[in-house]
Formats: structure tokens, C-alpha cells, sequence
């Protein structure tokens, strides 16, 4: 299986993810139940930058009990101000947004969590961490934070969560940017696709040295391989700690009926932007035209040279974006 075309309805998305899942999973390395029952947050100096994050001015470190989980968020920016959501990817957390949320706390209410499973909030084994539940549990949270109505963006796997609190409960969503959107198939494969087909997920850490490539696949032609080495340092005992977890996650999330966006796209009536990364190797920047093509009205904005994270990578052009897309849809009282 080199490619996603089909002749099939609608592309074929659904059966074209269902062969790629199965593939995948026929060669991927199993998880052991054990590791995940006896998994813990893991300890070390990224787990205290990020308590530390919590304690800057503007920033309100919260916690919300839904499902069984403690989910932990930021809450930041004036409470009176417009709220706007922000979903971390796959294998990431909350402190992708960091900049973006300085750039923008003065003129909005963020709400950006770590979604079940991921970076400090928890993870249940014998929970079920299909994208349909993780979406559950993001509006359970949201009903928590007394924000009425939101912007909602979401970043890859965040995307398609996004994507389905937009079709599913339209009353929540005052607008929705998919950035680098998980859900659909476009012609070619990228690097990280064609690894998934081989049984290897280029977004799991299982040793250090593979911190610093799993920037580098992450990154476009604008990140610096000094600033990743320095992530990688920094995050990669948390990241290796958490592949078991991660596996199982993964899993759930290809596993998922509602992984393709044909399942929720087209009942998305809030006005939407499709952003992507021009330089994306995780997810082939052709699919952004798929996506768009399934949401009435929608819009695509690619970021020249950026790759599959903007908000890391050009957090100055994305913090602008967001809030030029955003104040299309606030009055002028709002926005003061």
C-alpha cells in the first residue's frame, strides 16, 4: 500500500484508514497490559518545568474531574475576554501553546488542556481512549470552565477531537481552526504515514537519540536543529517513559470509527479555517484540500516552509492568525 487513493465513495476514506490501521497494527510492537496498569506519571525536570509554567502571571493552572480523570488545564487571560480552546496532537501537551498563549492572553480567555491520557492529566487503563469518548470528555470539561461558547482550534489529533465537539455540539463552537488536522488521506505518503504502514511510529520515543528525530520530522525548514536538540533534552525522559502508554493510545485513536473526517466534517456549520504546514512531513499538506473540500464554506491557509507544529515553530505568525480569524466573528464590545 503505497498511496490513499480510491475510487471508492467519498474517496474511500474510511476503508483506506481501516487498511492502514490494519497494517500497521499487524507489525507494530504490542503493549503489555501490565506496563499500563502499572504506569505512572513519570518524574524528572520536564514534570517541574511544567509546574513551573503553571506559576506564571496570566497562566491558572486548574484541574477538572471528568470520567474518572483528572484533566489538567491553563486557564489564562481575562475571564471577561472571548474564550477560545486549544487541543494539543499526539504525543504532546498542553505546553505546545505556551507562546501562543503569551501572545495572546491579553485579548482571550484560553482554555488549553491536556487532554485524558496526555501530559498531566491522567490516564485510566481500563478506560477507553477512542476519539469519540476523548470528545466526550473534552465537552464534560468544557461545561466545567463556565465559558459558554469558544473558538475552538486543534492541532493534528486535536484536530479531528476539534472537529467532532464542532459537529456534534455546534452550541459550543463560535468558530474552528483544523491546524495540521488528523483525518484524512491524500494521495501520497508522508514520512511519518509510510512509516506507519512499515509498523513504526515516528511520534514514539523509545530511546533518547530518538527525541532529537522526532523533532526534526516535526519540524519544516525553520526549525533549528539547536533549539531541538535542546527540546529533545528536556523532554525525552518524560517522552520514553510514556511509549508504552503511548502505543496503547495510538492504537485507540486509528482504531476509531470516527477517525476519518467524512464521519463529522460535513455536519461542521461553524465557520472554519483549515491551516497546514507547508513543509509538514507528518501530514502531507495535500490533505489540507481534502479536508476543505468536506466543510461547507472553509477556508485553507498553508504556512510557507513551516512543518507539521506552527504554534511551536512560528508562534508569532500563528498567535497573529488566530486572532485575525477570530475577530471575523466577535463584536467590537467583545473584542476590547
Amino acid at each position: 500500500m503505497d498511496h490513499f487513493t480510491s475510487d471508492a465513495p467519498d474517496g474511500g476514506q474510511s476503508a483506506l484508514f481501516e487498511r492502514a490501521a490494519a497494517e500497521y497494527l499487524n507489525k507494530a510492537a504490542s503493549v503489555d497490559p501490565a506496563l499500563l496498569r502499572d504506569w505512572r506519571q513519570p518524574d524528572g525536570l520536564y514534570r517541574r518545568v511544567r509546574r513551573a509554567i503553571g506559576l506564571l502571571p496570566g497562566i491558572r493552572a486548574r484541574t477538572a474531574n471528568v470520567d474518572g480523570h483528572e484533566l489538567r488545564y491553563w486557564d489564562a487571560g481575562p475571564a471577561h475576554k472571548p474564550a477560545a480552546v486549544l487541543l494539543h496532537g499526539f504525543s504532546a501537551s498542553k505546553e505546545n501553546w505556551l507562546n501562543v498563549v503569551l501572545f495572546l492572553a491579553r485579548s482571550h480567555r484560553l482554555l488549553v488542556p491536556d487532554i485524558p491520557g496526555f501530559g498531566e492529566s491522567s490516564f485510566v487503563p481500563d478506560a477507553t481512549y477512542g476519539l469519540a469518548a476523548q470528545a466526550d470528555r473534552l465537552k464534560a470539561w468544557f461545561a466545567q470552565t463556565g465559558a459558554e461558547k469558544a473558538h475552538w482550534v486543534g492541532s493534528s489529533m486535536g484536530g479531528a477531537l476539534a472537529g467532532l465537539v464542532a459537529a456534534k455540539s455546534p452550541d459550543l463552537v463560535r468558530s474552528l481552526i483544523l491546524m495540521d488536522s488528523a483525518g484524512v488521506a491524500g494521495e501520497g505518503l508522508s514520512p511519518f504515514e509510510a512509516g506507519l504502514l512499515d509498523g513504526r511510529n515516528g511520534l514514539i520515543a523509545e530511546k533518547p537519540e530518538d527525541m532529537e528525530a522526532i523533532f526534526t520530522l516535526l519540524s519544516g525548514k525553520n526549525g533549528g536543529g539547536f533549539q531541538n536538540a535542546i527540546l529533545a533534552a528536556l523532554v525525552a525522559r518524560d517522552q520514553i517513559a510514556r511509549a508504552p502508554v503511548y502505543r496503547h493510545l495510538f492504537r485507540e485513536m486509528i482504531l476509531s470509527r470516527e477517525l476519518p473526517a467524512t464521519h463529522w466534517a460535513p455536519n461542521i456549520a461553524a465557520p472554519t479555517l483549515v491551516v497546514w504546514g507547508g513543509a509538514d512531513k507528518i501530514l502531507d499538506p495535500a490533505e489540507a484540500s481534502v479536508l476543505a473540500s468536506l466543510i461547507r464554506g472553509s477556508e485553507i491557509l498553508m504556512m510557507k516552509d513551516v512543518g507539521h507544529l506552527p504554534m511551536l515553530e512560528a508562534p508569532a505568525r500563528t498567535a497573529a492568525l488566530l486572532k485575525l480569524f477570530w475577530s471575523r466573528f466577535e463584536s467590537s464590545d467583545e473584542a476590547k
